[in-house]
């Protein structure tokens, strides 16, 4: 058996000779006059799946169509692309051209391609599990799409006493943040579970320095000058006030 990927077949036999050019692969037995309307005159076309950017090739990558069929009797496995559906095959790369399965009439070698769609996910916020107030609506993403966190302080939300806004973690107990406020993402991690949550995490505000002073050195002294106190984790001391004499101290 040959196969030939373009002939140009000269039919001497016929009424009236003609020139018949077929560019399909054809099958033909040696020794045999090739005539269009004989057994072993077959027509063959294939059918390359092209993967369209996509992570993993189909499989198998051909089909063939014989002639009298004109469809496939099957499509291959669907290669696949992270990130994305598989949606289906289409005559062109951009996906404008018109469907491809196993109902299309295959009438020339052809390349049919992948089309994909991005999976989109949903971010969630939790302000009040580490103690803040309000609530911000979810937020829908989509794979390969830049998008920005929502605000917490635009959303009116408030931290809990002595503490403030870091940012966001997936980790409800996290002592550092995985995204800023507001910051600009592109494929979050985590995203194939389809739901992130993300939990706003707060820090103690820095320590205040608290400054103790006589209102008239003559009138009395303070024991402490000064401290330093963080408004959650530590408390105020104080200092002694020393009255001179003929003085008491009333309060700071």
């Amino acid at each position: 058996t040959i196969e030939i990927d373009k002939i140009i077949i000269e039919v001497s036999k016929l009424p009236d000779p003609k020139v018949i050019e077929n560019t399909a692969k054809i099958m033909v037995n040696e020794g045999t006059p090739l005539m269009p309307d004989s057994p072993q005159f077959k027509v063959v076309y294939h059918v390359t799946f092209d993967k369209n950017n996509g992570d993993t090739e189909a499989d198998p990558g051909q089909k063939s169509v014989t002639a009298p069929a004109k469809t496939l009797d099957s499509l291959p496995k669907a290669p696949e692309k992270e990130g994305y559906q598989f949606t289906g095959w289409n005559t062109t790369a951009e996906g404008d051209g018109l469907p491809f399965d196993t109902s299309y009439q295959v009438t020339e070698d052809m390349t049919v391609y992948a089309q994909w769609i991005p999976e989109s996910y949903t971010v969630k916020y939790n302000v009040t599990e580490n103690g803040g107030k309000g609530s911000i609506s979810d937020q829908k993403m989509i794979y390969d799409q830049k998008a920005v966190l929502s605000g917490f302080a635009a959303n009116t939300c408030t931290v809990p006493t002595g503490m403030k806004f870091m940012g966001w973690s997936t980790d409800k107990d996290a002592v550092s943040t995985m995204y800023l406020d507001q910051e600009e993402v592109l494929n979050m991690a985590g995203w194939q579970n389809k739901t992130i949550t993300l939990f706003a995490i707060y820090e103690e505000k820095d320590a205040v320095e608290i400054t103790y002073q006589s209102e008239d050195v003559t009138k009395g002294t303070v024991a402490i000058a000064s401290e330093s106190v963080r408004p959650v984790s530590e408390t105020v001391g104080g200092s002694v006030a020393v009255p001179a004499t003929g003085y008491r101290f009333v309060c700071w």
